[in-house]
């Protein structure tokens, strides 16, 4: 079941590059996304199980002004988990780009997503392992209110095309400004 913790706390370490000098959008929200945070998380195992509930500790970083890491750490399953994540803007293709690590995987995990700037929302497509080690297609979406102080994330499943299963729900909350 460690497995599925290559999702958990996956709160949305998310960043972008300053393009031309000016702040892009992404960049900006890139900046939103940095911070302490601590949470708690639903995971979803399969359809009509009750979900396992489980919290954990976030920091967020940016690395120069291109790139944002971050550290997660927590129980999954009642076990440690930890989790490294690094993300930027390609500037080849104006998208998200980037790299996922966790206790529960032996293989990193490439990411590529957007940001929609009119929703405010981050869009990660990446590989993960499900409960029983295989590897499945999912989809993670993170929206960040500051204002509030809140993250919120979710990673679904993606099953076929336009029907996709909730795997892990989160919200989370600032511990601290940056």
């Amino acid at each position: 079941m460690l497995g599925l913790s290559a999702v958990v706390l996956m709160a949305g370490a998310v960043a972008v590059a300053n393009t031309g000098g000016a702040a892009a959008p992404e960049y900006e929200a890139m900046q939103a996304l940095e911070g302490e945070w601590a949470g708690s998380s639903k995971v979803y195992i399969a359809p009509g199980m009750p979900p396992e509930s489980s919290g954990g500790k976030i920091s967020s970083k940016m690395i120069g002004d291109f790139w944002l890491a971050e550290h997660a750490t927590g129980q999954v399953f009642g076990k440690p988990f930890e989790r490294f994540f690094v993300i930027g803007l390609d500037a080849n293709s104006g998208g998200v780009t980037g790299s996922l690590v966790s206790s529960g995987d032996k293989a990193s995990r490439p990411l590529q997503g957007s940001y929609d700037s009119r929703t405010s929302t981050w869009t990660l497509n990446h590989e993960m392992l499900d409960a029983g080690g295989s590897v499945i297609q999912a989809r993670t979406t993170i929206q960040v209110d500051r204002r509030k102080g809140t993250k919120s994330l979710r990673t679904f499943h993606l099953l076929e095309e336009g029907f996709n299963t909730v795997v892990l729900d989160m919200q989370t909350s600032l511990r601290a400004e940056r």
